[in-house]
């Protein structure tokens, strides 16, 4: 996990970007996938929440977030609780305090 948010790190220190938490999205996805729009100069459309429109046959597999039953679903879904700092591993607490997180 440490090498992925390395990895974020280093692109968005080259590259810059849009930050997007997934806890953002989750809570409030018509409000942050029209920052994302904006910071991609696109129209927002309501549409684009509703993605399950555009999956069925599709074959969805693994990699990053959740793309099981949650993205199965076609919508958005409510994200879980956060780990607590005790839960979470020695070496991942220096980028989560970096990233906001404790």
């Amino acid at each position: 996990m440490l090498q992925y948010m390395e990895a974020m790190e280093d692109a968005y220190a080259e590259l810059g970007g849009h930050i997007l938490r997934y806890e953002e999205l989750t809570a409030d996805p018509a409000a942050r996938l029209r920052d994302i729009c904006a910071f991609l100069e696109l129209e927002y459309e309501p549409g684009m929440l509703d993605y399950g429109s555009s999956l069925e046959g599709a074959v969805l597999g693994g990699g990053f977030g959740d793309w099981n039953d949650k993205i199965r679903s076609g919508r958005v879904q409510p994200d879980r609780p956060a780990p607590t700092e005790d839960e979470i591993d020695d070496v991942l607490r220096p980028m989560c305090r970096a990233w906001g997180y404790l």
